[in-house]
């Protein structure tokens, strides 16, 4: 068996496709390509494979990642030379590796870096200096049907300026995560009610090993 890590971009053609759609979109992909996944055990037997943090509707991306388990010991250039041919535009696959030890992309995965454009009445400069001068900055997260107060300021690791963008690098994953649009519904509730979404693009995922931060991608993350 062999494990390995592709990496793609999700773009504005294809940002409404949900999660579950992106998952069944390599599905098809693979199944087309003639590449022999490897299959759960049962009476209804599903290809293995193992998605990243999910990307919200709506959002795109430079950096999304998937563990696929394939049957054949292929090499990452056996995959990359036949799998991108069959996945659909707007799902740009640009780089896989081989994944050799036991944690998943969706375990690895501990930080997101955010490209956030608003329409807004203030500068984006001064929310982000509006926002860092907060010592909580509290929101509300709808989940099932039922409302909980949340502050998302231990969760935002830097917020900066670049010309009419503003970059939020913040902790992701499985145990804690913020949702960009969160960040953007504190802008509401602190600084500009007026503020709306224009794009928010993923620019990146990390993962940490031994207190140092990599690309999922990278030899340290991958062995």
């Amino acid at each position: 068996m062999r494990i390995i890590r592709i990496k793609y971009k999700k773009e504005d053609s294809v940002k409404y496709v949900s999660h579950l759609e992106t998952i069944k979109v390599f599905q098809r992909a693979i199944r087309r390509s003639g590449l022999k996944p490897k299959y759960s055990q049962g009476f209804n037997p599903q290809m293995h494979l193992i998605f990243g943090l999910p990307l919200p509707v709506g959002v795109t991306s430079d950096a999304e990642y998937a563990d696929i388990f394939f049957e054949e010991d292929y090499s990452a250039s056996d995959i990359m030379k036949v799998l991108p041919c069959f996945i659909p535009d707007g799902f740009n696959m640009i780089d896989c590796g081989i994944r050799e030890n036991d944690s998943n992309i969706m375990n690895d995965i501990e930080y997101a870096d955010y490209e956030i454009k608003l329409e807004s009445e203030v500068s984006k400069k001064d929310i982000v200096e509006q926002l860092s001068q907060l010592e909580v900055i509290e929101v509300i997260k709808v989940k099932q049907n039922k409302e909980k107060k949340l502050d998302i300021k231990p969760l935002i690791i830097k917020m900066s300026t670049d010309h009419d963008i503003i970059r939020l690098y913040c902790k992701a994953g499985n145990q804690t995560n913020l949702h960009p649009r969160l960040f953007i519904s504190a802008i509401n509730r602190y600084i500009d009610q007026s503020a709306t979404e224009i794009s928010i693009r993923r620019k990146e995922i990390y993962a940490v090993r031994n207190q140092k931060t990599y690309t999922p991608l990278e030899k340290n993350i991958l062995e």
